[in-house]
């Protein structure tokens, strides 16, 4: 009780009071309906059930602490921004409001993005960028004319906007793309290239526990965080399964075979096709089905 306690005294300090002086007067004048948070602690089904959609929050175990979070005014189709008792800190004048980590928003208004603070003041203007998407590990994928790049959470520019397309930072690394319909490089989060624009991934290219499955000319490998290949690239395809990965299914010449982490041969290359049936794989050979073993 007593770090709980902390943590709330801490959230209640990160909003000025200040900023609840207009509260009474815009829910009086709007007839604005919040659903009010008779507890600062809930669980996501909690919110959920109160058709309150949570913007920034604080892990407690199986709970969460939130500071903030987004209302909806019928009347006029439009978003604001409430605290965790449902007073109004920024009224609804917004298309769609969005939270940053630093407990700031990213907020549209008659189509235009930007980024908004507490005081409801614009730090990012709007219109300059015509997409901002969700930060992670502390960099925003943006959108500046008909190229993307990436902002910090102050919203200031950290890559040149060079890049057709770009993913979110997962595990400090990310895919970008300089040519549409081109391959793709990794960059890491002070937005250096690790590699050569070499990869393709369809719409796969994220890091999960320092690995990522991806294309290279007509082969298919893991590569870790640094762009390094599990196999060399030197097979055709590959399949696994999760989590484990105690051994994959490769294609090489055309014809499938097993083999281990470590490249070690544990069934020749001899199937016809290697799919997935009813959550297992199964090979084919001289046309008959087999379960893997």
């Amino acid at each position: 009780m007593k770090k709980l306690a902390f943590i709330i005294l801490i959230l209640s300090s990160c909003v000025p009071k200040k900023n609840y002086t207009h509260t009474d007067p815009i829910k009086k004048k709007s007839g604005i309906t919040i659903v009010p948070t008779e507890k600062v602690v809930h669980t996501t089904r909690e919110m959920m059930n109160q058709n309150i959609v949570p913007l920034y929050q604080f892990d407690v175990g199986d709970n969460s602490i939130y500071a903030f979070q987004s209302f909806y005014d019928s009347k006029t189709g439009l978003y604001g921004v409430t605290d965790s008792s449902g007073n109004i800190i920024i009224p609804a004048k917004y298309d769609w409001v969005r939270t940053n980590p630093n407990a700031t928003f990213r907020v549209a208004q008659k189509g235009s993005v930007g980024i908004i603070d507490l005081n409801d003041n614009a730090f990012v203007p709007f219109g300059k960028y015509s997409s901002i998407d969700e930060p992670n590990e502390g960099l925003m994928p943006a959108k500046l004319a008909d190229r993307w790049g990436y902002l910090d959470l102050n919203g200031g520019p950290v890559v040149a906007f060079a890049f057709t397309h770009v993913t979110a930072f997962r595990e400090g690394r990310a895919f970008v793309q300089k040519e549409y319909e081109g391959n793709y490089a990794i960059l890491d989060t002070k937005c250096d290239a690790l590699t050569d624009f070499i990869f393709s991934c369809n719409n796969t290219c994220v890091f999960h526990k320092g690995k990522c499955l991806v294309y290279y000319k007509d082969s298919q490998d893991i590569i870790d965080l640094n762009g390094k290949p599990q196999f060399d690239f030197r097979y055709e395809q590959l399949i696994f399964t999760e989590p484990e990965r105690a051994f994959f299914w490769a294609k090489k010449k055309g014809k499938w075979g097993k083999v281990s982490p470590y490249n070690v041969v544990l069934v020749p290359f001899e199937y016809e096709d290697v799919t997935f049936r009813d959550g297992k794989i199964v090979a084919l050979k001289d046309g008959k089905w087999e379960n893997d073993k």
